[in-house]
């Protein structure tokens, strides 16, 4: 009994140990970039060793890819949670929507779900995980198309945009737009020029405080669904 009791809780032990580390390499991936971030970075993060990271993953590439895997699986899960009825605008207007909650509700999480998207990084083909990444992003896309196409049908959505291009452009934009949102939130002494808070009234507001004044976070991401909605829907 006392040596099932030692087994059962160097597992839990393990299974804890685990679980910091993902928790600390989704922010290290979500600060630094994949390209930029090392396993030192990640270890220093989780307080663990270099030694005990790697054996719970075998390289940086497994790691990311194992949590490009499980965000992307809860994102599918929350868009497939959508309605199964109505017109294809509406059903594309809950797809875009959940799509943007996913980003303001775990920023970190969200771009590792668009780990295809990425500019700095490339999928190693040696690595198994890679294969289901792509099968959940083609998933993930596919939903999207069936909603968008179904509206071009219906004649709620513009008969004359192209889906695919249109669908990569709400991807894309919406990573954009999380990008410019957490460029605010990080340095708000330090402000980039195409964010002084006299061009952008309304958004952005600093009088000096630690923190900046003014900005509503949903409202960023929002304010873009709004846009993108705006854009596709037929009057």
């Amino acid at each position: 009994m006392r040596g099932a009791f030692a087994n059962d809780k160097r597992l839990e032990d393990r299974a804890e140990r685990q679980a910091r580390i993902e928790k600390a390499a989704e922010q290290v991936f979500a600060h630094r970039g994949v390209a930029a971030a090392t396993m030192d970075d990640i270890a220093r993060q989780s307080g663990v060793s270099k030694g005990a990271l790697y054996l719970h993953f075998e390289s940086k590439e497994q790691l990311y890819l194992s949590l490009a895997v499980r965000s992307l699986q809860d994102l599918i899960c929350k868009l497939e949670a959508n309605p199964s009825s109505g017109t294809g605008f509406e059903r594309t207007s809950a797809l875009i929507t959940s799509y943007a909650r996913y980003s303001l509700s775990d920023p970190a999480r969200f771009c590792l779900a668009g780990a295809w998207i990425a500019p700095e990084w490339q999928f190693p083909g040696s690595e198994p995980l890679a294969a289901s990444y792509v099968e959940l992003v083609r998933h993930a896309l596919q939903l999207a198309v069936d909603v968008f196409e179904l509206g071009k049908l219906d004649g709620t959505i513009r008969p004359q945009l192209d889906t695919q291009l249109t669908i990569l452009q709400v991807v894309g934009g919406m990573h954009g737009v999380l990008a410019v949102r957490a460029k605010i939130l990080e340095s708000p002494l330090q402000l980039p020029p195409q964010l002084d808070p006299q061009l952008w009234a309304g958004i952005v507001s600093h009088n000096g405080a630690a923190e900046p004044e003014g900005i509503d976070r949903e409202r960023i991401v929002m304010s873009y669904v709004e846009l993108l909605l705006g854009a596709i829907r037929q009057t």
